[in-house]
């Protein structure tokens, strides 16, 4: 079932409306890319293919989710497995969603909810092959896979992916020990990137790739510096 599976997906050429037996359940098309957009998915395959690590700087709005997808999308179509990061929860049911529409039944889910048995059987799927993509919070960094293509964090400067009891890791900085032992790509992505990583693009640790402008023309929120020494809150 996993060689056919594979052939398959090697055989997929994603058009427009993707048509693989395997996205049975697609009810979204590929949205056209913006000039930024086509721009930082060249940019980014570039970089990966010389398997540098890339920060997605892009600005709220500019489309790094699309950019995710088609990144994922390479990798599923040689047959390989992604794994999606996302810091809280809270988060987990809007870009599963989104995903969903994108690639069907082949999204995985794993968050603190996950029950110890539901979790099993995506990490034994995921160890042979069977699980294509998998969509989870920081403890899903420890799934097993076969032949992981790509890891993708998102928000990756949020300190959620930080576990502060117990066992105690970030799950970004294991992303990073993750890609590099399968040999595959990472992408971290954020509007507001960690110190850390913006000191490893300085440091020619990672590349980055920018994206200045929104997908629409939405007028950015207007911000305003408040001195709290000034105007002091009551609570928060």
């Amino acid at each position: 079932m996993l060689g056919l599976s594979q052939n398959i997906l090697e055989k997929s050429k994603y058009p427009k409306e993707i048509e693989s037996s395997l996205f049975s359940s697609l009810k979204e098309k590929r949205k056209t890319l913006t000039k930024t957009q086509k721009t930082a998915l060249a940019q980014c395959k570039t970089h990966l293919k010389m398997n540098d690590v890339v920060l997605l700087n892009g600005i709220t709005g500019s489309g790094k989710t699309e950019i995710y997808m088609r990144l994922i999308e390479s990798e599923l179509s040689k047959g390989n497995q992604a794994l999606f990061l996302v810091p809280e929860i809270g988060l987990t049911p809007q870009i599963s969603f989104v995903l969903t529409d994108r690639f069907g039944d082949m999204v995985k889910i794993i968050h603190s909810g996950t029950s110890a048995k539901k979790r099993a059987e995506i990490w034994l799927g995921a160890k042979e092959g069977k699980v294509q993509l998998v969509v989870g919070t920081r403890s899903a960094i420890f799934t097993p896979f076969a032949s992981l293509g790509i890891v993708v964090v998102d928000e990756e400067h949020d300190q959620s992916y930080k576990q502060q009891t117990g066992l105690m890791y970030s799950a970004r900085d294991l992303a990073v020990v993750k890609s590099k032992e399968h040999g595959s790509s990472l992408v971290l992505g954020s509007a507001t990137p960690s110190f850390e990583s913006l000191h490893n693009v300085n440091n020619k640790k990672y590349v980055s790739v920018e994206m200045k402008k929104r997908v629409f023309s939405t007028p950015p929120p207007k911000t305003k510096v408040i001195d709290l020494r000034i105007h002091q809150t009551n609570k928060g």
